[in-house]
């Protein structure tokens, strides 16, 4: 059992990545790894989950330390800071990759998919290669090179063909789950494919039950669409100012301040003080 400073008040604090913690040129303010630290420091279990890779993520937190779990992969990945370990670890068959890989039309930018920490897109026209990221234009030279993938997304020229397309694999496929996402500062929508019962509350839940730490006893920040169950379900859902008008329709509170104002960490401040008086 979680022993804490904090018995009868929020124990856990679950916070987005793109859009919440970090500024819209997708960097990590200072003053956000110095208040993980203290957050943490004061007995709180904090958390980070994302749909970014853990080595994406890894990078973004700058100093992996100011966090006890990561979220990721599109939360089919816990990952223990402290222990240097995944604790649980969900995967898309490669089959099924195989499948979803022959829908790939004009209408397609990309299909990425997330294996072993890495992104790995698949596309016709990109010419993108970086650290953590291969593009392939042959399907076969792709599925050798991936090995367990933990989530897949498609980019689509248009949010009309976003529809038909989520339309089409709901319909069509049962082996896994898809949603469709949209981050706060972006007009475009995407799909992700996740392993079955993948979303950030299921991840959140079943660190939760690990850790025995009650849902009434979880705060979450969000502003992106995938944010949005955590957001209504979870103790306390908190939506970022900037977030998207479905997320802040859901949450318990708004920040005043967006994520390129150090909106969490206003709000925060505010709302600790106040309760802990």
């Amino acid at each position: 059992m979680i022993k804490s400073i904090l018995d009868g008040k929020i124990k856990m604090l679950v916070f987005d990545l793109d859009g919440t913690l970090l500024n819209n040129n997708r960097n990590m303010f200072s003053e956000n790894i110095d208040y993980l630290n203290k957050l943490k420091n004061d007995g709180y279990i904090v958390v980070v989950a994302t749909g970014r890779t853990l080595l994406s993520a890894y990078n973004k937190l700058n100093k992996i330390d100011c966090v006890n779990y990561i979220i990721s992969d599109t939360d089919s990945i816990i990952y223990d800071v402290n222990k240097k370990e995944i604790v649980f670890n969900k995967t898309i068959s490669k089959n099924i990759v195989s499948s979803i890989l022959d829908l790939y039309d004009e209408g397609f930018k990309y299909i990425e998919i997330c294996s072993n920490g890495l992104y790995y897109k698949y596309s016709l026209s990109l010419k993108e290669k970086s650290d953590i990221c291969k593009t392939y234009k042959d399907k076969n030279s792709l599925l050798a090179d991936i090995n367990e993938i933990s989530h897949m997304a498609f980019s689509l020229l248009n949010n009309g063909y976003v529809m038909e397309m989520y339309n089409y694999l709901i319909k069509n496929y049962t082996s896994f789950d898809c949603i469709v996402m949209q981050d706060s500062f972006s007009n475009s929508k995407s799909i992700e494919i996740l392993p079955k019962m993948v979303s950030k509350y299921n991840a959140i839940k079943k660190l939760a039950n690990y850790l025995n730490i009650q849902n009434d006893e979880i705060m979450v920040f969000g502003d992106g669409l995938n944010d949005i169950e955590m957001i209504e379900k979870c103790g306390i859902g908190v939506a970022m100012n900037n977030a998207l008008d479905e997320i802040k329709e859901k949450a318990n509170y708004i920040t005043k301040k967006t994520n390129e104002e150090l909106g969490v960490i206003d709000f925060l401040k505010d709302y600790l003080n106040n309760k802990n008086k």
